[in-house]
């Protein structure tokens, strides 16, 4: 297994999660930040905040950036 770390970017900021997550691959590190997208959607919509430019970064033990996971309606609703 692998561990992945989300970490939130919007703009210029960005918010780290120190403690990663372990996932036997990529695709599945990606399904469950695209679930996790769309849970925040709905507490953005909730709170009438608009998601505009946030997307999560996936990184790998390494620190590298292995995708990109947008909080956009249209991605998180596929």
């Amino acid at each position: 297994m692998a561990k992945y770390y989300f970490h939130a970017r919007k703009g210029s900021s960005m918010e780290l999660y120190e403690d990663g997550l372990d996932f036997p691959t990529l695709a599945l590190a990606k399904a469950d930040a695209l679930v996790a997208a769309r849970e925040m959607l709905v507490e953005k919509a909730i709170n009438g905040d608009s998601p505009d430019d946030e997307v999560f970064e996936i990184v790998n033990e390494d620190g590298q950036i292995v995708t990109l996971v947008p909080f956009s309606p249209s991605r998180a609703l596929k």
